[in-house]
């Protein structure tokens, strides 16, 4: 969800600014736990805390334990993860687009949509996204399509 607002801007707007800096953190901070707090990865059932900052050192590493090799690969999945869902967004903005684009002229006239607007618009306008499409096994290896 929290790059959907990037993914709308490059794709409608053909554009990047600065705006989409905390949802990308908030990305990078749920990713990073669901490998390292909650065992939701294909990492396994691990916990190792959070990252932190050694003092006098430029490197970050995460918990006792945790040595070079376990910490690349921590790396390397909560990027995989991160990047997946991204994936899931961008497929999303682009396949709603009728959607989107139905709730921006609504928006621009009016600039609120109650409830039974949003439900009547949404019923008149089929989604083009499958629940395949959006289902995400982060203990896989494969990102999705």
């Amino acid at each position: 969800m929290a790059m959907a607002g990037r993914a709308a801007q490059e794709i409608y707007l053909d554009t990047c600014d600065t705006g989409a800096q905390n949802d990308f953190q908030q990305v990078t901070d749920i990713a990073v736990r669901m490998v390292t707090m909650w065992g939701m990865s294909r990492l396994g059932r691990i916990s190792v805390g959070e990252r932190t900052t050694m003092a006098r050192n430029a490197d970050a590493g995460f918990g006792a334990g945790t040595g070079p090799e376990l910490s690349n690969d921590i790396d390397r999945e909560w990027r995989r993860i991160a990047e997946a869902c991204a994936d899931i967004a961008y497929n999303i903005v682009r396949k709603e687009k009728a959607r989107i684009e139905a709730t921006v002229k609504v928006l621009m006239d009016q600039e609120t949509i109650l409830r039974d607007e949003w439900e009547a618009m949404m019923a008149a306008i089929p989604s083009e996204v499958t629940l395949e499409e959006v289902r995400f096994d982060p203990r896989k290896g494969a990102t999705p399509a």
